[in-house]
């Protein structure tokens, strides 16, 4: 999908969300101004009572469970800078940006791990 600007995006639909209005705003608006090489950027979000989506950078490499779970497996090499990357973008969110991660959404434990884009592939 593209916006207005020609850049490509992808959404994620929340599919149940146990926060009230304001503290998800709050949550968007410091998650929004969060710059990384190793997170992908949200650019937006809609909320329209319990219907609530995020707009996210278009990542062309798929996400890094498609890459895992490929027939053609990654060699160990690519799995250790694929860790050592999400490594990073996670010492960023919880040290440089003092974020405490936290899920948004019931389903989510943990990392999720479809939100996790590679970078070298």
């Amino acid at each position: 999908m593209q916006i207005g600007s020609g850049v490509e995006v992808a959404g994620k639909r929340l599919n149940y969300v146990m926060q009230d209005v304001e503290e998800f705003k709050t949550e968007l608006n410091v998650i929004s101004q969060t710059h990384h090489k190793n997170l992908v950027c949200l650019f937006g979000y809609c909320d329209k009572g319990q219907q609530r989506s995020l707009v996210f950078e278009f990542m062309s490499n798929g996400t890094l469970a498609s890459f895992i779970f490929a027939d053609i497996k990654p060699s160990w090499r690519q799995r250790i800078e694929i860790t050592y990357g999400v490594a990073k973008g996670l010492l960023y969110l919880s040290i440089e940006r003092i974020i405490i991660l936290r899920p948004l959404y019931k389903e989510h434990k943990g990392v999720e791990r479809a939100a996790i884009i590679p970078i070298h592939t």
